[in-house]
């Protein structure tokens, strides 16, 4: 434990520094942010662009998630000075969740320097930093991040159901991306089953995260077998679909 800016905190270098200069000098505030990451790569592993235009050593830093789990750029990145741009790849280790996180770059003190949510991901496709805003990109990897490259097809999902029950009130949880479009209605529903469920978005090239109550028929005349149904998600000129099983009824609707 190295003492620095009057508390103690873990050395830079494995044994520390007897006898020589501590690691861990006077805090500087330098212009570091993320600029670009990716969280569901196609290949390859995930990756974290870090910008800025001061000359620095990264050693020290990590990023954190939003559980606190962390990731040291000294233990992933084969080099740790940035003068522009610093690509950290994280091979095989795993920080980003597909379905939406919190990065943050820390210093070694600690302290946050810079912070990034997010609440989905596709499939090789990167989120970037362009005008101080973030979009779904093709990836640029150590380059500058261009509006032309933002994904301008909408995407839809929602996280699977296994099993349900006639007559059941269920969460669903939906991802929405909308790209270059002017519509603005998703319908969630059951085919063959349940009515449309209406949901509008607006700002395009945005993405939406939300918990969607979702009621099944209760089925009260039988007409409904026990079976797998297609749930389907659809609408910005896509679809998304996946079964859920329902199976017996719910009685607590009749209680």
């Amino acid at each position: 434990m190295e003492l620095s800016q009057g508390n103690f905190y873990e050395s830079l270098y494995i044994n520390g520094t007897p006898g020589r200069e501590n690691s861990l000098k006077e805090v500087k505030e330098y212009n570091l942010e993320i600029s670009e990451f990716m969280a569901d790569p196609k290949e390859g592993g995930e990756w974290v662009e870090i910008y800025s235009n001061d000359n620095v050593d990264l050693t020290g830093y990590y990023f954190s998630d939003a559980s606190n789990r962390t990731i040291h750029i000294t233990d992933i990145s084969g080099g740790t000075r940035i003068d522009s741009y610093l690509v950290v790849n994280f091979h095989n280790s795993k920080l980003l969740n597909n379905d939406g996180d919190e990065i943050k770059l820390m210093n070694p003190w600690n302290n946050i320097v810079d912070r990034v949510s997010y609440s989905s991901s596709k499939k090789g496709f990167s989120w970037s930093k362009v005008d101080n805003g973030w979009f779904l990109t093709k990836p640029s990897p150590g380059k500058e991040n261009y509006k032309k490259e933002v994904i301008k097809d909408s995407f839809l999902g929602f996280h699977k159901i296994n099993k349900s029950k006639f007559g059941s009130l269920v969460n669903v949880e939906i991802s929405i991306y909308k790209g270059d479009t002017e519509k603005k209605s998703v319908y969630l529903y059951i085919e063959n089953l349940t009515k449309r469920t209406k949901i509008n978005v607006g700002e395009k090239f945005s993405n939406y995260n939300l918990s969607l109550p979702f009621f099944i028929d209760p089925n009260c005349d039988y007409k409904f077998e026990n079976k797998s149904y297609l749930m389907v998600l659809e609408g910005l000129d896509t679809k998304y679909t996946n079964f859920i099983e329902i199976e017996g009824i719910n009685r607590d609707i009749w209680s």
